[in-house]
């Protein structure tokens, strides 16, 4: 039984929860490969479940191994696998309630990965499955925009708001990629409409009468952003908590979760290689830097996704 690094959460709390520690990990289940993690990342949800904010939705058994994401290479199969082999090289989600994605090695069911391009780095693909599904499920499943609609996407800088944008777009729809004045840069290239700076009014009043919002970051930021939205218009949002629709107002709202969907994973990483489009990464970290990749997510102002990179890679 090989033995792994991991990043374990003692309890809910602060940062000081984590640690590092080795475990044993068993050999893959039926229906499960071992993947040796090339890098892992860090997202929002992994800070408000470390500080316990989720325990409405699920409550975690400790220690617990947090992370969602995570890329790397299969090097072992168990019973029944039948579309992957060992070398794979494969992206997708892990269950942190089964053993999360923070770690060197991790047992992972094969339904819920995909093939990694060759061209395209493992690190930087790991940064990927959830913002990618997330941001084009918000598109294509909730608002599906006709050709010509009007879109305003928030957190536009995010790994979530560029998959959205890129869904969006594709779709034909007009987008405006919607960021604070610190990420401007970060979208630049991206080929929207235009970019908008969500604290500035004179900015936001340009894009004229929208058709829906694609929100990705909820609060009053976007309860304010209701009134760019024609009245029979949409609003949706991936946030947690999710924006108060204002009193009064007539556009349709509704909260969107994620669910995974293979298909289209596979076909978001062939596309970023195809059409040489970016998922960005602002930080790679070594695992054992685990305490500090959840500061620096909760600081914020990153425009693109902290890897944790074991030294197993």
């Amino acid at each position: 039984m090989p033995q792994t690094k991991v990043a374990l959460l003692s309890d809910y709390g602060d940062l000081d929860t984590l640690s590092i520690d080795t475990v044993d990990l068993p050999p893959p289940g039926p229906g499960q490969v071992r993947v040796r993690v090339a890098g892992a990342a860090v997202n929002p949800v992994d800070i408000k479940t470390r500080k316990g904010l989720l325990r409405d939705w699920f409550n975690l058994a400790f220690p617990a191994q947090l992370g969602n994401d995570l890329a790397g290479v299969v090097e072992a199969v168990g019973e029944g696998v039948a579309k992957l082999q060992i070398g794979d090289r494969v992206a997708g989600l892990v269950d942190p309630a089964q053993g999360g994605a923070y770690a060197e090695r991790a047992n992972v069911y094969e339904a819920a990965l995909v093939k990694v391009p060759d061209n395209l780095d493992l690190i930087d693909a790991a940064a990927a499955p959830t913002g990618a599904l997330t941001g084009t499920q918000l598109i294509e499943r909730a608002i599906r925009p006709k050709p010509g609609d009007r879109i305003l996407v928030t957190g536009a800088s995010g790994s979530t708001g560029r998959a959205a944008v890129f869904a969006a777009l594709d779709a034909g729809a007009i987008v405006f990629a919607g960021v604070r004045a610190s990420g401007v840069t970060a979208v630049a290239d991206l080929p929207v409409a235009s970019v908008v700076v969500l604290e500035d009014q004179s900015s936001l009043e340009t894009m004229g009468l929208l058709d829906a919002i694609a929100d990705t970051i909820g609060g009053e930021t976007t309860e304010g952003l209701f009134m760019y939205v024609k009245p029979e218009g949409k609003v949706v949002s991936i946030a947690v908590p999710g924006p108060n629709p204002p009193i009064g107002s007539t556009q349709s709202y509704s909260p969107y979760v994620v669910t995974f969907d293979g298909e289209r994973l596979e076909r978001f990483f062939t596309d970023l290689d195809r059409l040489g489009r970016v998922m960005p990464v602002a930080r790679r970290l070594p695992l054992e830097d685990v305490r500090e990749a959840h500061r620096l997510m909760e600081v914020g102002g990153l425009n693109g996704k902290i890897v944790l990179v074991p030294e197993a890679h």
